[in-house]
C-alpha cells in the first residue's frame, strides 16, 4: 500500500460501511477491496453501488486478503454480482507470465509491467482468454477454457474489474497494481 499511497494525491481508506457508501458516490477513480467484508449482508448495498459504479466507468480492483479469506461460494458470488463466471481456481506457488493477449490495450502499459512474477496465489477460473493478464507458462494456453489466472481483468459496462489473486503483496503484486490503476511510480 505504500507505493499505491506514493503515487496518488488522494488515498481514503474505509473502515464502516456507511464511509463505503459515501465515498463510492463522491466517483473515486479506483476501488480497491482488499477483505472478504463485502461478502457481508449488511454490505449489500455497498456491493451493488460499487457494480453500478464499475458499470458506469469506474474500476474496481479486488485482491489482498479478498481471495485468501473468502470462500469458494461467496468468490462465485462476487464476480457474479458482475455478471462474470469466475470461480475459485487453485491455491498454489507458481511463476507466472503476461498473457500478450490479454485485454491491456496501451501496450506501453503492458510492457513496463514485470516479465514474471513469483507468487503465492488464489487462481481465478473462467476467465475469457484476454481477460487472462497474467498466467502460468507452464499450464494450458490462455485461450484454453481450463487455464487459470492469477491476474484477471474483465470489461464490464464501461468499466473494469480487476482480480488479483496473489497473497503475499510483495513487490511484483504492488507494480502490478498500480499499472493496473493507473498510477506511474516513476513520474
Amino acid at each position: 500500500m505504500r507505493k499505491l499511497r506514493e503515487g496518488s494525491d488522494t488515498i481514503v481508506q474505509v473502515g464502516t460501511a456507511r464511509e463505503a457508501i459515501d465515498n463510492v458516490v463522491q466517483t473515486p477513480s479506483v476501488v480497491l477491496i482488499t477483505d472478504h467484508g463485502i461478502h457481508k449482508e449488511e454490505n449489500e448495498e455497498i456491493l451493488q453501488r460499487i457494480v453500478s459504479y464499475v458499470r458506469a466507468g469506474g474500476t474496481v480492483v479486488v485482491g489482498f486478503f479478498f481471495p485468501y479469506n473468502t470462500n469458494a461460494d461467496q468468490f462465485e458470488a462476487f464476480f457474479e454480482a458482475f455478471g462474470l463466471a469466475w470461480t475459485m481456481g487453485a491455491y498454489t506457488r507458481a511463476e507466472c507470465w503476461p498473457n500478450v493477449g490479454c485485454n491491456i490495450e496501451n501496450r506501453a502499459v503492458f510492457g513496463n509491467m514485470p516479465s514474471n512474477y513469483h507468487t503465492k496465489a488464489v487462481y481465478v477460473h473462467g476467465a475469457k482468454a484476454d481477460e487472462k493478464i497474467y498466467v502460468d507458462p507452464f499450464d494450458l494456453p490462455p485461450d484454453s477454457d481450463r487455464t487459470e489466472a492469477i491476474v484477471a481483468r474483465a470489461k464490464v459496462g464501461q468499466g473494469w474489474l480487476v482480480y488479483m489473486g496473489d497473497v503475499y503483496f510483495g513487490e511484483e503484486f504492488q507494480d502490478i497494481l498500480l499499472k493496473l490503476c493507473g498510477i506511474d511510480k516513476n513520474g
